[in-house]
């Protein structure tokens, strides 16, 4: 009996001592049972396996009368617990790797005062039930690392990554994120959201350089990838036959950068769109440009063609607004956000291009040093064709025409439906002191203070005087 007291009361010295052990690993334990250890004079959360339900972690924790700043949450320290909600008010730098795998109780994750700098690797993997990741628009993480939320299947909605820049393979694979802007990110690593099914719209910016294979991989219901990349410099492995069948996702381009994309990526499973920039002129906004493919242009845009007639140019709108491979065409819009050019099978109609005065190319221009070129801008006289300096190049798709002799300093536009407008006479003669929108010009661009009759530029637009 003594025996058998004596080796109770062992035991029981035996888990005190443990106990007291565990306890002192710790510098510091809330009501929730999460543990805190201070390195450094800064406080990290460290491993909390009898932590539950909800929890907090706030900015900063006192121990015997210091306050320690949260700076970080260690590696496994939430690692299979049963906690449901995480309120963190710290501005952590990091969350280490396997911070909360397989938390599978987890629902939701919020930051309210910043994002975490890091996300480690695998740091939510397998979190099943989680639903959202939260923190201020104002701030977005700067790396997130491997599979970070990889199988984490409920995953709809997580905070800006407009800032982030690095994503690390397979970090969101299997999510269910329904748009992702990533406006600032340079790379992305393989399989980073592959079968990320309802996953519709993203956002590249310019600084991406490299993307991994298989990154979008199964991407079925992405509708528009928007993507401001250079693809002379980005490194995209193996491409990506993700995406929506039949090349039904819209990948949105520079205008400029079309064919770039066209050569490069040629496995892409994605029909191109460039956007070509127009700038304001009058009560609309006017651009060129030179198809090296044929396209077609948004329902909101104008496409013209252009003849020469005399010293001025007739415009000829394409009606179906396809342009035509190897043709230079003008582009208008009422509404200032470009004009969306999208690759098509179909066939431009010819008659529009018979007789085309505009010209391009897909690369850089010089003047012959023979001809006059001319340019579509807007100056003194309007919108219109103006001569060019000799000693300048025209850019990549930028329409222009050029001519060998009797060469005006300006070709207005004399379309009848969109340009031209018939009067009898002119309210009052034009003096040196009247607005632009009031000054007169001839068709040679010189400015007329008592036009007689004739035709005349007058803020912009074609007018008959009688």
């Amino acid at each position: 009996m003594r025996m058998i007291f004596a080796q109770r009361l062992l035991v029981v010295s035996l888990l005190l001592a443990i106990l007291a052990i565990h306890a002192s690993a710790y510098d510091y334990t809330d009501g929730n049972n999460v543990n805190y250890t201070i390195i450094g004079g800064e406080a990290y959360v460290d491993s909390s396996p009898e932590a539950y339900d909800d929890i907090r972690i706030p900015e900063s924790i006192e121990i015997s009368g210091n306050n320690y700043n949260v700076v970080g949450i260690k590696e496994a320290a939430f690692r299979s617990t049963s906690i449901r909600n995480i309120y963190i008010e710290a501005p952590l730098l990091s969350i280490g790797e396997r911070a909360f795998m397989d938390a599978r109780n987890l629902y939701s994750v919020d930051f309210s005062s910043q994002a975490p700098v890091h996300i480690g690797a695998s740091a939510f993997e397998r979190c099943l039930e989680l639903v959202r990741v939260s923190w201020p628009s104002s701030s977005s993480p700067e790396t997130i690392y491997e599979s970070a939320f990889y199988r984490c299947y409920n995953l709809q909605v997580i905070g800006s990554l407009s800032s982030t820049l690095e994503i690390g393979h397979h970090a969101f694979r299997g999510t269910n994120l329904l748009e992702c802007d990533l406006t600032n990110i340079e790379s992305i690593g393989m399989c980073a959201f592959m079968e990320c099914r309802q996953l519709c719209e993203i956002t590249l910016g310019d600084r991406l350089r490299e993307i991994g294979i298989n990154a979008f991989l199964d991407c079925i219901g992405m509708r528009n990838v928007y993507c401001n990349a250079d693809p002379k410099v980005l490194t995209w492995e193996g491409n990506d036959d993700g995406f929506m069948y039949a090349k039904a996702t819209l990948m949105h381009v520079k205008a400029d950068d079309l064919d770039t994309w066209r050569t490069k990526f040629s496995t892409l499973n994605v029909t191109l769109t460039g956007t070509a920039t127009l700038n304001s002129a009058e009560d609309a906004y006017w651009g060129s440009y030179y198809a090296s493919n044929t396209v077609v242009a948004d329902a909101a845009t104008t496409v013209y063609t252009a003849k020469l007639t005399g010293e001025a140019i007739e415009l000829v709108e394409v009606e179906d607004r396809i342009i035509s491979a190897g043709s230079a065409v003008i582009l208008k819009r009422t509404t200032n956000n470009g004009a969306t050019l999208t690759e098509t099978t179909s066939a431009a109609t010819d008659t529009y291009y018979a007789d085309n005065a505009l010209q391009g190319s897909s690369s850089s221009t010089s003047q012959d040093g023979l001809s006059a070129y001319y340019v579509l801008s807007n100056k003194s006289a309007g919108v219109g064709f103006y001569l060019l300096n000799s000693s300048i190049a025209i850019p990549p798709h930028r329409a222009y025409i050029k001519v060998t002799a009797g060469a005006p300093a300006f070709y207005g536009f004399s379309d009848a439906t969109d340009r031209a407008t018939a009067i009898d006479t002119l309210p009052r003669a034009v003096g040196e002191d009247d607005n632009s929108n009031r000054q007169v010009f001839d068709l040679q661009g010189r400015r007329i203070t008592r036009p007689t009759r004739g035709l005349y530029i007058v803020g912009g637009m074609k007018r008959l005087v009688k």
